[in-house]
């Protein structure tokens, strides 16, 4: 599954990340599920925000939360 999302891009903002991956791996209905860079990270829907568009999916973070869960 790890192949299937790739990051377009991701962006700091000063306090906020945008990340932008092909699909959300796994949804339920108070989470989210990101793989990003080979690694797997679960968010809470109520602390992020997700955008659909086109052809990906952006979710935008507090900086500390991305960082706790992808470093």
């Amino acid at each position: 599954m790890a192949d299937r999302i790739e990051l377009d891009r991701l962006l700091s903002f000063g306090k906020k990340i945008e990340l932008e991956v092909a699909e959300i791996a796994c949804e339920t209905s108070t989470s989210i599920l990101i793989e990003w860079n080979r690694q797997n990270a679960w968010f809470q829907k109520k602390k992020v925000r997700i955008e659909q568009r086109e052809n990906s999916v952006v979710v935008t973070m507090p900086k500390w939360l991305f960082e706790r869960k992808f470093s």
